[in-house]
Order: C-alpha cells, then structure tokens, then sequence
C-alpha cells in the first residue's frame, strides 16, 4: 500500500511520462490490457485527476507493481519514471518516515521551535497515514458498489492531507530554503473534435466540399510557448481514404481544420442498405512523433440508391437543405438514357429533337409520349428509406437507367429520368422539390428565366396537357405559398446551374 508521498512520487512521474490522455490510454492498454476511460472519466477529468484515478484504481485491484513495472518498461528513458520506479519497483509498503534533523543544541536542552513543528507534523503524517492505508484496504476489499464513491473520496482526501503534510516536512527538514522556481510554462495543446457527419451519403460524399460539408472539424489550440506542427487526420475504416491536414500554430495560436476524407468506390459501391461505420480521427505532433488524441465517432454509410433532402448538422442542431443534389442523379449521358432519346426522336414531327434551335413544348411532348408509349413505366411509391435516428431526411431513388430497365418510377424516380431526356436534347431542365413531392420543370427559351412544368407520376394515365397543366398548377400554388419566406416550399434547382454554380456532376 502507497503512502500520500509515494503517491505523489508516483502520479508526477506518470504525468511527466505520459502527458497527455492519449499517451497515458496506450500505455494501460499495451501494460495492463486494460481501457483507461473505464477507470477514470478521462473526457471530463484533467490529466491529473486521471493520473490519481488510475493509481486509485491500481491499490484497490492490488495491481500498484505491475502499473509501476508497466509504466517503467513502456517508457524507460524517462528520468522520472526510473527514479520512482527505482524507488517503489519493489517495496510498496510504507515507507521509512523522513528523519529528525539534528535540532537539539549541542549538550542538550530544550527543542527548538523548528523541532517542536517537526515533531507536531510528523505525528499528524503518521496519522493520516494509518487512516489511508485502513481507508484503502477497506476501499480494496468492499463489496458494495453503493459505498465505493464515499470510500474513494475518503482515500483522495487523505491522500492529498498526507502530501500537504510531507510538503511541510520537507522544508523543515531542507538545510536551506530553496530556491525559486520559476513554474515552467503549461505544455498544452487543446485539442477539440466536432462530428459535422453523421450520416455519410456514399453516392454524393465526394460532391460535398470539405469546408462547406466537412465530415469531421477539428479545432486546435497552441497553449505552449513554442511553435507547434501538428497533424490531424481522419478516415471511415474500411471505407475510405485517410486525409491528412497539417498546421503550425505558433504559441497561442488556434485553427480550425475541415476534414472530407475520399470515399472507396470498390467498398461502398455494394452498399445497397444502410451501414455503421467509424470514423477514426487522429491529431499528432510531427516534432515529437507522438499521438495527441485518436478517437473513434460512429457514422452511418447510406445506401448507394439514398438522395439526401436535409441533413441534421450534429456540431450545431440545425438542418441543412440538400436537395440540390438531386441533380446528381440526373445523368444524361448513360448510353440506357441515350439509347431511348431516340425514341423521342422518332415521335417528333421533325423525327429529331433540336434543343433550343427547335420548339422546346414539341420536344418535351416527344419525350412524354415516348416514355408512355415505350416504357412501359408504371408509377409506384416507394419513397420510404429507413433512417435509425431522425439525423437525415432521405429519399430512396432509382437512376435513370434503372427506371428504365424495371419499368417503374416514383415522383423523384420518374422527375430524374425526364430530366436526364430534357437535358441529352439540350434542353435546360430543372428539378422542382416541394413539401413531400417533386416534378420536372424546363426552360422556355435558353436562359430566359420563364418555365413549364411537368408531372411526371401522370405518364402512363394522363395526356401531355394534362400532365403539364398539373405540373403549372403546383408550380403557381407552391411559389405563392413560399412567398411567406420559407424558401423550403417551393425549391427549383436548374441542372445548368447545379452543374456550373455548385459543380455536382452526373453520377454516371
């Protein structure tokens, strides 16, 4: 059993070998195949609260040796720890009580002063003494979970009285004063990890720019008093790539790094459900060599068929529309798209289609009747995409080509197909989102600003005109009712401008 000297010996040395939670969370892991954050509350306890909680936690399980061998053994060039080591390695009981300083004059006499404090501190230590080590055995071998926080607060108390003590002998017992130390500066870097992500869209991830729609940020603060190069990094186990940002920080310096790491197209493209993954972040010190923190956040990989309408922001608490990335999904060049524009062809009365050097409602009606005629689409709804916790509002689509292989579309399904045609024959079409529902739109005239709309789900049951007058309708009642200002109502994304403004590009 440690005595409050040997425990402060003890928990310096430590805090000078490993010092920091990460250094100190891999040296219990390697030495005693044991995880620190189950002893000790390592994300809202200080270094050195940690420290005494591990060495707590060492005397009550009789394991104090071997935490001091092990600590020893995995950083042997430490002066401190081979100091400490040298001197509690092998007897761990307590220790020989400092010696009584020749303080009587010469001949004998009455005490002086400084011995009669001496004395009074000494039996105060051989006291607390006593009681720490009843307090720690009883600590050791209580059975009550309930009655352990009360006995690990007597043992801390007792341990901190026994140092404070020491600390009064030890100067009485010092032959001169010492001298001044000057507190050396505080030698940390804070670091501070803010999942952006939780819900990783694997179709559209390497769309997202890393300072808009980071995966990960990490924020990082020099406390010390030089300069600092360090490293943060951050990959999807399994999943992607890592992605490395590095940073000097002069002292007293802060940054914020924005980490996107590149998805792995060979291990997400069979993702067709959706899965858990972890995201391991990791910060260095380049000088130094050595690991600050690594952590690991849980994420969810959605399915590849999952288009994303808004997503939770975890730092912040706030949703952020992406629906614009629905655009993404409209791919006018997959040869299935290609091949059956010359159908369309076919029933225009020109029998080819012009862009906007013919009339653009000829063209669309071409596109319209051919998807009735020759498709053979059918409307279903399947729009459901199973989401574990609310953190994401997504919608399962199916792409063009698949739309026209299985012969069935939803309102999304059937508004990305007739956007893909609209926009292989050079058409400007756009994709309208409205509360619960979406349907196609195009430009009148190339760049003119003024639309038609369509809707898509009236294919196989309604005329052209009819579809377009439905479509027209929604549009009018729809952008009326966003004039309130909730721009959610009514949202029109022109592919022209998702594919220039904001660079998301076909998937295929």
């Amino acid at each position: 059993m440690l005595t409050g000297q040997q425990i402060a010996q003890l928990r310096n040395a430590l805090q000078d070998a490993y010092p920091t939670h990460a250094a100190l969370r891999e040296m219990v892991l390697e030495e005693l195949n044991e995880n620190l954050d189950a002893i000790a509350s390592v994300s809202s306890e200080t270094l050195r609260a940690t420290v005494f909680s591990l060495i707590t936690w060492a005397e009550s399980t009789g394991r104090t040796l071997e935490l001091i061998e092990g600590a020893y053994r995995h950083n042997d060039a430490n002066p401190a720890l081979r100091e400490v080591a040298a001197a509690l390695g092998v007897a761990v009981a307590i220790p020989t009580q400092p010696p009584a300083p020749n303080t009587r004059p010469a001949g004998g006499g009455q005490p002086s002063p400084a011995e009669l404090r001496r004395r009074e501190l000494q039996k105060q230590y051989d006291q607390l003494a006593r009681q720490y080590e009843a307090a720690s055995q009883q600590l050791q071998t209580t059975i009550n979970a309930a009655d352990r926080p009360l006995l690990e607060e007597q043992v801390a108390s007792l341990a901190a009285r026994m140092e404070a003590v020491w600390a009064q002998l030890s100067v009485l017992d010092a032959p001169t004063p010492p001298a001044p130390v000057t507190p050396p500066a505080p030698e940390t870097v804070e670091i501070a990890v803010h999942l952006r992500m939780e819900q990783v869209y694997t179709a559209l991830c390497d769309l997202f720019e890393a300072e808009e729609r980071p995966l990960v940020e990490v924020v990082l603060a020099n406390r010390t008093d030089r300069a600092q190069r360090l490293c943060a990094s951050v990959e999807i186990q399994h999943y992607s790539t890592r992605i490395d940002k590095t940073k000097i920080l002069a002292p007293g310096e802060s940054a914020t790094l924005h980490l996107l790491p590149a998805l792995l197209r060979e291990q997400v493209r069979p993702l067709n459900v959706i899965t858990r993954a972890t995201a391991t972040v990791t910060v260095t010190d380049l000088e130094a060599g050595r690991e600050l923190h690594q952590e690991g956040y849980p994420v969810w990989l959605q399915a590849r068929n999952a288009a994303p309408i808004a997503t939770r922001d975890p730092a912040t608490g706030t949703w952020v529309d992406l629906t614009r990335y629905f655009g993404a999904f409209v791919t006018p060049d997959a040869p299935p798209v290609r091949a059956f524009l010359h159908n369309a062809a076919e029933r225009h009365p020109k029998r080819r289609l012009e862009g906007y050097q013919g009339d653009t409602v000829s063209q669309a009606r071409a596109i319209y009747e051919a998807l009735k005629e020759d498709s053979g689409i059918l409307y279903v709804d399947s729009t459901t995409s199973f989401n574990p916790d609310a953190a994401a509002r997504d919608q399962r689509v199916r792409l063009p080509r698949e739309s026209l292989a299985e012969r069935q579309a939803n309102c999304i399904d059937g508004t990305l197909l007739f956007a893909s045609l609209l926009e292989a024959a050079s058409l400007h079409p756009a994709i309208v989102v409205v509360p619960g529902h979406a349907f196609v739109a195009w430009e009148r005239s190339a760049d003119s600003g003024r639309w038609a709309y369509l809707e898509t789900t009236m294919i196989g049951t309604n005329t052209f005109a009819e579809a377009q007058e439905i479509g027209g309708r929604k549009a009018e009642f729809w952008e009326k009712q966003a004039a309130d200002g909730d721009a959610n109502k009514f949202r029109r994304w022109p592919l022209k401008e998702l594919r220039t403004a904001y660079g998301i590009t076909p998937l295929e």
